[in-house]
């Protein structure tokens, strides 16, 4: 008896650590399966591969990491969050994956609009490695998103100084020096991000507005262009070009924009203004009055609208319209005086 109670007992032990090592086996393989997946984008089967890791392994940190990271690039950001706190909590000790993982919670939890905990994060993915620049990035736009810019450039620059050829830190510090009315250093870091990543059209648009409010209008123009030609289709940049034309008396090449930002933003009240005065400006006042019509119809109390309508009026002889218009511009907060100067004005000329 005592034979067969010792031969059996390790039969035991044996069969179990046979079924533990089958189930540890099945996990790899769907593991690795999964991580072939998700680098190759599929990431709906990666998480599915990553689901039967779990199944066979539920202890399996990595596992759940690697689901996270899938949930958050699918744009599930709470999902991403439970997997990552579960590998946490699990104890993952990859120094692969420890920084990466408060890196990509942080993310996430910036996305639900939680800006402190990412904050948090991103600060424990920095304290595991400070040279991580896209930590110091992304705290620095979480730092942006609350206002708080000194401490968004700080980490802007550190990210800069961790790895020099993040445009997008330039970028964005650009933009950051921009809310600061530093224009200067905004187009320095602008050129900066578009040296190291030609295509970034958001960088060619920004320095275009910095130029603008430096009136260096030529160079505003250009840097609009280009924006356009990378295909930023958007109604604003060709809305501003129109504007720096108009400021430089091209009031043809003006209406061509103003035509196209109308076409891409119908209801853009500004842009008909804009087209109107250059119709004005360029005699045609019955334009102009059609385009005035639309701006104050989608924008009631835009006083300047109002404005361009009286003038266009008066250059038209249609006295007792203008006449109206130059009441509600005044009802409206319109320096009285001034505005009936003007009107007197263009009435002698006419």
């Amino acid at each position: 008896m005592k034979l067969s109670i010792l031969t059996v007992r390790p039969l035991r032990v044996l069969i179990q650590w046979m079924s533990g090592y089958s189930a540890w086996t099945k996990a790899q393989k769907h593991y690795d399966a999964g991580a072939k997946l998700q680098r190759q984008g599929r990431l709906e089967e990666a998480i599915s591969e990553f689901n039967a890791t779990i199944r066979f392994d539920p202890h399996d940190g990595a596992a759940y990491a690697q689901r996270g990271f899938a949930y958050l690039s699918q744009g599930q950001p709470q999902r991403a969050i439970q997997d990552f706190n579960e590998a946490i909590l699990l104890g993952l000790h990859d120094a692969r994956l420890d920084d990466s993982l408060y890196l990509a919670r942080g993310r996430a939890y910036d996305t639900l609009g939680q800006h402190q905990r990412a904050i948090e994060d991103y600060g424990e993915a920095i304290r595991l490695n400070p040279q991580l620049a896209e930590a110091h990035y992304r705290r620095g736009l979480t730092y942006d998103k609350l206002a708080e810019l000194e401490r968004a450039m700080e980490d802007y620059g550190e990210a800069i100084r961790l790895n020099p050829q993040l445009a997008e830190a330039y970028y964005n510090r650009g933009l950051t020096y921009d809310k600061l009315a530093e224009l200067e250093q905004a187009i320095e870091d602008y050129g900066e991000a578009i040296r190291l990543s030609p295509q970034l059209a958001g960088a060619h648009y920004n320095r275009g507005l910095a130029y603008d409010k430096l009136e260096e209008l030529e160079r505003a123009i250009e840097d609009y262009g280009e924006a356009i030609r990378l295909n930023l289709d958007d109604g604003a940049i060709y809305y501003n070009r129109g504007v720096a034309y108009f400021n430089l008396g091209q009031f043809e090449q003006a209406l061509r924009d103003f035509d196209e930002a109308i076409h891409l933003n119908p209801r853009d009240a500004g842009a008909y203004y804009s087209r109107g005065a250059a119709h004005s400006n360029l005699g045609q006042h019955e334009r102009a009055i059609r385009d005035l019509d639309e701006a104050i119809r989608l924008n009631p109390q835009d006083v300047e609208g109002y404005v361009g309508r009286a003038i266009a009026y008066t250059l038209l002889s249609r006295d007792a319209e203008a006449q109206h218009d130059v009441e509600r511009a005044i009802e409206l907060g319109y320096e009285p005086d001034r505005l009936k100067e003007q009107i007197e004005e263009l009435k002698r000329r006419r």
